[in-house]
């Protein structure tokens, strides 16, 4: 793991428990092996919650433009060991190089969305973890984040991450766009689930409150 990542992350966990920030299905998270993650996206505290939420390294998949300015460069690429996708121009090596983690074993999130929906409403899913997964041969864990705008705000009892259970490797003998779309779907439809049920958990919190 790197430095900066287990530095940060020991003052990041300690800030959201004691905010109040929850995390629910941890005991869905493989103890050993490669993993998937896929999230939906609203803000840029996205990725801190999920690593707080994770026992191990995370390795993004950031856009390409990230790459362009020097501290997110350093931050995300040096710092997090994030691979870096141009999804304008399909940037095939760095689902390659995504894959390549995921077939040593390696944790690799990503956010099918493609971009932050600042409106709390899940996007639609890209086919790029689809196909990842697929040829990386790796189970799919959803994970739906509710609120993650709230906190820079320091109102993390309105924060929830919620983390299914995996969704098994398919194995198929051509990566169709009609098989990604398929897999992208049900990635979506766990995740939207999961959201859900964070929405509910949060209004009962608020009402016992």
């Amino acid at each position: 793991m790197p430095l900066l990542y287990s530095i940060g992350l020991f003052f990041l966990r300690l800030w959201c428990k004691l905010g109040g920030c929850r995390i629910y299905g941890r005991e869905n998270i493989p103890a050993k092996g490669a993993c998937l993650m896929v999230a939906n996206h609203a803000s840029f505290a996205d990725p801190i919650l999920l690593a707080v939420a994770f026992p191990r390294h995370i390795t993004y998949i950031a856009k390409e433009q990230f790459k362009r300015k020097a501290f997110t460069r350093w931050l995300l690429g040096t710092g997090l060991g994030a691979v870096f996708l141009d999804k304008d121009e399909g940037d095939i090596s760095a689902l390659r190089q995504a894959i390549k983690l995921l077939k040593n074993g390696k944790t690799v999130g990503i956010f099918p969305e493609g971009r932050r929906n600042f409106d709390q409403q899940i996007g639609q899913f890209m086919p790029g973890a689809a196909f990842i997964a697929i040829k990386a041969n790796v189970p799919v864990l959803p994970v739906a984040i509710y609120n993650s705008h709230d906190l820079p705000r320091f109102n993390k009892s309105k924060v929830a991450v919620n983390i299914g259970q995996p969704i098994e490797p398919v194995v198929v003998s051509k990566t169709t766009p009609e098989v990604l779309a398929t897999q992208a779907a049900l990635f979506q439809q766990k995740v939207t689930e999961l959201f859900i049920e964070n929405e509910n958990i949060v209004k009962a919190r608020q009402i016992k409150a």
